[in-house]
């Protein structure tokens, strides 16, 4: 997960629209027959439309705004970050009546991929089994209720990190840890306050982000990563049995070349699992490892891995 702004001027026009407006005139009126919220107003679409789509992948480069899976096959799904039929402040059936008036709030909406926006059992490494990703799912802060309206949205305080308004990384960090013989890349609460603390574990339970589909993606990817990090400091150590400086400097030349290329492919921001590559990159960068292998990612990567390199939606 990493930070995006949501740049001025970016909302669709389809949610400023009379199709939006009429929506939620139509919403209201369910509620206010149906005051205790079941079932849920079925009628929203609007949120949905193509041109939602196209402005949240521009934003999110076509990738997920928790996992960053890149989204393939059936593409994004659009994701209500206050749920809109109904709230879980635990993983209880949903007992609160949703953030229906939210439905088409421009600020309210995210792409996910089906296995962060839907609450299902999904294995984890260790091979036990949890019910993880987001559906209803919405903590708050011990003790506090869901706002009844925009005018009370100051009174609340979410646990899931929405990276539109938070910053992921003062939360989280990437690391790695084996399970039996295999190693894997998994993310972690960074040290954080008791607060942060609590926003950390309730957004990598609540997401899923160390389910075991999605930890064989990235594990995949920094696999690659290293690979080429690796070929980059095989080339930098040849430089320095040249005789010729002409060679020398050529060659370290290629080597930045080599290593620009490198990041960009992987760590830039629309590029797949970039947070976890630049939290890998920045720590194999750092360390002075010539001739030494730093077992930290396996590369013996097996068949079901390579197929989960991308999440297909």
């Amino acid at each position: 997960m990493i930070k995006r702004d949501r740049p001025f001027g970016s909302e669709p026009e389809i949610l400023q629209g009379d199709r939006a407006t009429n929506e939620q005139s139509r919403a209201s009126g369910y509620y206010a027959t149906t005051p205790g919220g079941f079932p849920a107003f079925p009628g929203f679409h609007i949120y949905r439309d193509a041109e939602v789509k196209q402005a949240l992948n521009a934003i999110f480069e076509k990738k997920c705004a928790y996992c960053e899976s890149r989204f393939v096959n059936q593409g994004v799904q659009v994701e209500h970050f206050r749920p809109k039929g109904g709230v879980q402040l635990t993983r209880a059936p949903v007992a609160t009546i949703g953030y229906w008036w939210l439905a088409s709030e421009w600020t309210n909406l995210l792409p996910a991929c089906s296995d962060c926006n839907t609450e299902t059992d999904h294995f984890l490494p260790d091979g036990s089994v949890r019910k993880l990703g987001k559906g209803n799912y919405f903590p708050l802060m011990p003790g506090q209720g869901c706002a009844p309206s925009r005018g009370y949205l100051h009174t609340e305080s979410p646990l899931l990190i929405n990276p539109t308004l938070d910053d992921p990384n003062r939360y989280l960090e990437f690391t790695v840890g084996s399970f039996g013989e295999r190693t894997r890349s998994f993310v972690r609460p960074a040290e954080l306050d008791p607060i942060g603390l609590m926003k950390a574990e309730a957004t990598i339970e609540g997401f899923g982000l160390n389910r075991r589909r999605l930890v064989a993606a990235r594990t995949a990817r920094l696999t690659s990563l290293e690979r080429e990090l690796f070929a980059w400091r095989r080339l930098v150590m040849s430089a320095d049995k040249m005789a010729s400086e002409a060679d020398k400097e050529a060659t370290l030349m290629e080597a930045k070349t080599l290593l620009d290329d490198i990041l960009s492919n992987f760590v830039k921001h629309n590029k797949p699992y970039s947070a976890a590559c630049f939290a890998f990159a920045k720590e194999w960068l750092a360390g002075d490892r010539p001739g030494i292998v730093p077992r930290q990612i396996n590369d013996d990567v097996d068949d079901e891995d390579e197929d989960d390199y991308e999440i297909v939606i």
